[in-house]
């Protein structure tokens, strides 16, 4: 999670001096190296991922290849 400012003047009683904060998801990112032949991932935001400058945590190596990754969504309506 990444915390960011937000706006303080939705708040009440609320200390202007005193920053407040929310919690962000970050995007999680598998990759897979084709050097050293093992998989990461990666949390990164969207403009960290966006400079494609990714490399391998564990060799270095700038040949990877992004995995497909599963996910799921919560939403309110039941299926």
């Amino acid at each position: 999670m990444l915390l960011i400012p937000r706006s303080a003047g939705v708040l009440a009683n609320h200390n202007p001096n005193q920053a407040v904060y929310t919690e962000v998801a970050m995007p999680r990112y598998e990759f897979y190296c084709e050097d050293c032949k093992k998989p990461f991932e990666l949390i990164l935001s969207l403009a960290e991922y966006e400079k494609n400058k990714i490399k391998c945590s564990k060799c270095g190596s700038e040949h990877v290849h992004q995995e497909s990754a599963a996910f799921f969504t919560v939403t309110s309506k039941k299926s």
